[in-house]
């Protein structure tokens, strides 16, 4: 979803989307992934702009994304897995590795500086 040319990511998120492929058994339509900032359409904490998150799935039946749902939650693979009642029309999963993909930024924003 990135109109960069380059896309960041870590070895763990795409071992976790492969080890998701493999364990769902078909090809997963993927609508978002890797996102900067700029390029919007995320909150600013989103995963997303970490190369660590997908939405997927937007194109399949509620059944299929259910089973994807379930696969991505089953594999232990993903940090968080969203519920269906938070994306009911697509899958969410991520690989986090610390609190926010923006929590450098805020930590940087909020410091105090001693006197």
């Amino acid at each position: 979803s990135s109109r960069s040319n380059t896309l960041w990511t870590t070895r763990n998120t795409m071992r976790a989307w492969n080890s998701t492929r493999y364990l769902y058994g078909g090809p997963i339509p993927v609508g978002f992934a890797f996102k900067r900032p700029w390029e919007g359409g995320h909150g600013l904490q989103s995963q997303h702009y970490a190369g660590v998150a997908f939405d997927v799935g937007q194109t399949l039946s509620n059944s299929q994304r259910n089973r994807l749902r379930n696969t991505a939650r089953s594999s232990g693979a993903w940090s968080y897995v969203e519920p269906a009642s938070l994306t009911p029309t697509w899958v969410h999963f991520d690989k986090r590795f610390r609190k926010t993909s923006m929590w450098h930024s805020w930590i940087s924003a909020n410091k105090t500086r001693k006197s």
